[in-house]
């Protein structure tokens, strides 16, 4: 099986525990951060030796990328999983995902569509 690489979107306090688990999985590795501010987030990077740091929309574009951690604050969650799917995205989400009921259900239907 081929290795699922993963972006980091919004590396962040709360990625470094999605970091760590991942470690521990053979089939899957964080592959990528995606920032809006990408030289605040440089030395973790290196730090966690990943090398490539890229903006929200070159990551949502990106064919390197199989999936997404999304680890921003809740209000964006909704906007950023759409973003995600439209470009064939798999999506893992911190908690909330959503802050409405209608987000969750046009996402879910996207997500299914997609």
């Amino acid at each position: 099986m081929e290795q699922i690489r993963i972006a980091v979107l919004g590396p962040g306090r709360i990625s470094h525990r999605f970091l760590k688990g991942m470690r521990c999985v053979d089939d899957a590795a964080v592959t990528a951060f995606a920032s809006r501010h990408p030289e605040n987030v440089a030395e973790y990077a290196r730090e966690e030796g990943i090398g490539r740091i890229l903006s929200y929309e070159d990551m949502y574009r990106d064919s390197d990328i199989d999936a997404v951690y999304i680890s921003t604050p809740n209000y964006v969650h909704a906007q950023q999983i759409e973003a995600c799917l439209l470009n064939g995205k798999h999506v893992i989400c911190e908690k909330p995902a959503f802050i409405s009921a209608a987000d969750a259900e046009r996402l879910y239907k996207l997500a299914q569509e997609k």
